[in-house]
């Protein structure tokens, strides 16, 4: 916990840091984005349940992993090339992890995130009215609305309460006017920190063994843009 208060510390640092940088850039936008995203899991539990689906010749693939992402943002461009971009949203992710496996009793996994991204992005002009994007940054997701189930054999299970990802991504934009942008973008957001940590009775020896979950998340969206 400790750990998460520094991380979490250090990004509104970075935040601020941005935002008063921003004074200086060269055009400052505000835009809405909204689309589609698809989940799957990675983590130890994955890893621990991996030998067992080989034995009984089960492919383990992951079903239900269909969400959505909304969020408002500030993007700042301090050159033609160069830009930073930190927003506000709602990132909804879940995934049934176990449909195709061993397991008698399934994990749902259902969460809906305020997700506050950070990201750098350099811009590869087409041509005055078209460009291509690519941007990289940390993102914090903290637990809004939380419907995942588990089975009654766990010893315990629990969704953490803020998760830290890696976002990479790219996009293309277009101008429609001279202070309205387009955009259609994908980002890869891959979760850094443990989104959810069952207990499994493992031995005598170890009766609360935790293993964990961890997104793996594509999105598409489209975003509109208005300079301000």
């Amino acid at each position: 916990m400790r750990n998460f208060k520094i991380i979490i510390l250090f990004y509104f640092a970075f935040v601020f840091a941005v935002a008063a940088k921003a004074q200086n850039s060269k055009n400052t936008f505000v835009g809405i984005f909204g689309g589609y995203n698809h989940s799957s899991v990675g983590g130890t539990l994955v890893e621990k349940d991996r030998p067992f689906n080989a034995s009984y010749r089960l492919s383990g693939k992951q079903e239900g992993g269909d969400g959505f992402l909304v969020y408002a943002a500030m993007k700042h461009e301090f050159s033609n090339i160069v830009y930073f971009k930190y927003g506000l949203g709602y990132f909804q992710k879940q995934v049934n992890p176990e449909e195709n496996s061993y397991e008698l009793y399934k994990d749902k996994l259902k969460t809906g995130y305020i997700f506050l991204p950070v990201l750098a992005g350099l811009v590869l002009s087409l041509n005055n009215a078209a460009g291509i994007n690519i941007e990289c940054g940390p993102a914090v997701n903290f637990k809004l609305v939380d419907k995942s189930s588990t089975g009654p054999d766990r010893v315990d299970f629990k969704t953490k309460p803020t998760v830290i990802s890696a976002v990479a991504g790219a996009g293309i934009s277009f101008h429609t006017n001279k202070k309205t942008i387009v955009s259609f973008n994908y980002q890869y957001v891959s979760d850094l920190t443990e989104a959810y940590v069952e207990y499994l009775y493992w031995s005598s020896a170890e009766p609360h063994k935790p293993f964990n979950y961890k997104y793996k998340t594509h999105t598409v969206t489209i975003g509109l843009q208005w300079e301000l």
